[in-house]
């Protein structure tokens, strides 16, 4: 860029307003009309618990807590079509032994995706257990920040626990997959037999 062009920038003042023009006719206020402003959004301009969230955008949003039922493991186990995996073996086998064993395939795999995030957070408390003796007299609040985490990870382990032992006897959260696989195998089993009855 010239800088001689820059510092000796021409424009044209009408004397009867006092408006400057550019050389390309735009006034200075229809040349800001195609700025886009930006929100200023740093700590200092926006304090924490002064503007309400939704004035600081998704962007700035503390990520929401969320329990064991949005993990995704657990969202994809209870988002697999249970009901249409029944009707498949209700049509196709048409027994109670079909569907017993059905009931076990899944109570076998929901119990696996569990052990599977109870490792996790046992690998997970073990880390905080080690940073817990890292800092420890270090500094209080950090103590108990540490503390508060394995808390909550405990608790988490024990609710996985539970649910694991609910499972093998059918019950807990792996009954709504259970109770949609099985009204799926009775409408296999009736539409095959009826289309068995039909079909003579």
């Amino acid at each position: 860029m010239n800088l001689k062009k820059l510092l000796f920038w021409q424009s044209e003042v009408n004397p009867s307003t006092c408006n400057v023009r550019d050389p390309s006719g735009l006034s200075p206020d229809d040349a800001l009309s195609n700025v886009i402003r930006l929100p200023n959004s740093n700590p200092l301009s926006a304090p924490a618990g002064l503007v309400a969230d939704a004035e600081l955008g998704e962007s700035n949003q503390l990520k929401k807590q969320t329990g064991l039922m949005d993990i995704s493991e657990i969202k994809l186990f209870f988002n697999q079509n249970h009901y249409g995996l029944g009707r498949h073996n209700g049509a196709n086998f048409k027994t109670q032994a079909a569907l017993l064993l059905g009931r076990e395939a899944i109570i076998s795999e929901f119990q696996n995706v569990l052990v599977e995030l109870y490792e996790r957070k046992k690998a997970k408390q073990n880390k905080l257990q080690l940073m817990s003796l890292q800092t420890n007299g270090y500094c209080e609040v950090t103590s108990a920040m540490i503390e508060d985490a394995k808390l909550h990870i405990q608790r988490d382990m024990s609710i996985l626990q539970d649910q694991i032992s609910y499972a093998e006897q059918g019950r807990g959260w792996v009954l709504q997959a259970l109770n949609t696989y099985q009204i799926g195998f009775g409408k296999g089993v009736s539409e095959a037999v009826e289309f068995e009855l039909n079909g003579q």
